[in-house]
């Protein structure tokens, strides 16, 4: 049997950042990304912890940062 996985995955990183380009909320993040709450909190974690997004108080979304944008071009 496989072990869960405990790093995030790339692929779900960046699928995560593209959408949150123009700002999503976290319920259509976390639909986009079909992964399991854990999981995806996991991931959200990961790229905030990174400084690859962030949420704006203002507009009530996650936005993806310019170090976020710099991630998906490499």
């Amino acid at each position: 049997m496989k072990k869960a996985r405990k790093t995030p995955d790339s692929k779900v990183l960046a699928s995560i950042l593209v959408l949150a380009r123009k700002g999503q909320t976290r319920e259509r993040l976390a639909e986009a990304a079909s992964l399991p709450d854990t999981q995806f909190r996991r991931h959200m974690a990961a790229l905030v912890d990174g400084g690859l997004i962030r949420y704006d108080l203002s507009k009530k979304l996650w936005v993806t940062t310019d170090r976020g944008y710099r991630y998906l071009k490499s």
